[in-house]
């Protein structure tokens, strides 16, 4: 079984669409689902019993999501600490817009919405494979939560989604600067680090464009202290003079 497709099993949407709640119902209803729940279940148990922390376990599912669950390629061309400039090529994002007021409601809203897609909530009920990181920026009052699809998949062959309110959209080659940090997913966070990312930006001799989008690489479940997050923006390829 595709390991996409073991991954859906355990993921959770919070909103039906048209056959979302079938299929994820069946999916959680698998015998390899079942058998898997029953595995980490007796693991948990083990563990506790043999003293070990809720923090333990939290590590080893998060080594294992990471194991299991790709990244968006890209190429660097600097690195200065946790500052880097990469260039993306183009790709299929599935995006979705979210009216909630705090970014931690909007990206475990967009989340949940997005998982139903890629879990099967589509015309052809394809389990797609999920691409780290889910992406949010904030425009115009509403947040845009994102999922790259995986490399390769045009527009055009991609099953339509269920959920009205998830669009399917090319994304252009683009420079992005990055800013990692760990923490949860706050409006504090964000702030906090907002002006580390500009500076680099500067010292960089880069222009700066467009929204600074937030870029979450963990699972909603994930404890706040394990989070591994970035800041992203679109940066112009030319240096801006010294």
């Amino acid at each position: 079984m595709p390991l996409a497709a073991i991954g859906c099993m355990l993921t959770f949407a919070d909103e039906p669409t048209s056959n979302a709640g079938g299929t994820l119902a069946t999916l959680r209803t698998h015998p390899v689902a079942t058998a898997m729940r029953s595995v980490l279940a007796a693991m948990r148990r083990r563990l506790v019993e043999d003293g070990l922390t809720a923090l333990g376990l939290e590590t080893l599912q998060v080594g294992l999501a990471r194991w299991f669950t790709p990244e968006l390629e890209f190429e660097l061309e600097r690195k200065i600490g946790d500052f880097e400039l990469r260039r993306y090529q183009p790709r299929v994002a599935a995006c979705t817009l979210i009216d909630d007021l705090a970014l931690a409601p909007a990206l475990d809203h967009g989340y949940s919405r997005l998982a139903s897609y890629i879990c099967g909530a589509n015309r052809t009920d394809e389990v797609i494979e999920r691409i780290m990181p889910i992406l949010i920026a904030r425009q115009d009052g509403l947040y845009t939560v994102s999922f790259a699809m995986p490399s390769g998949r045009t527009l055009e062959e991609l099953p339509h989604p269920d959920h009205p309110c998830i669009e399917l959209r090319k994304i252009a080659a683009r420079e992005i600067a990055a800013l990692r940090f760990r923490g949860p997913a706050s409006a504090d966070n964000f702030a906090a680090h907002r002006g580390m990312l500009l500076q680099h930006v500067r010292e960089a001799r880069r222009a700066a464009h467009g929204s600074i989008m937030f870029a979450s690489f963990h699972s909603v479940t994930t404890l706040p202290i394990l989070h591994r997050n970035e800041l992203w923006i679109e940066v112009a390829g030319t240096l801006l003079p010294k």
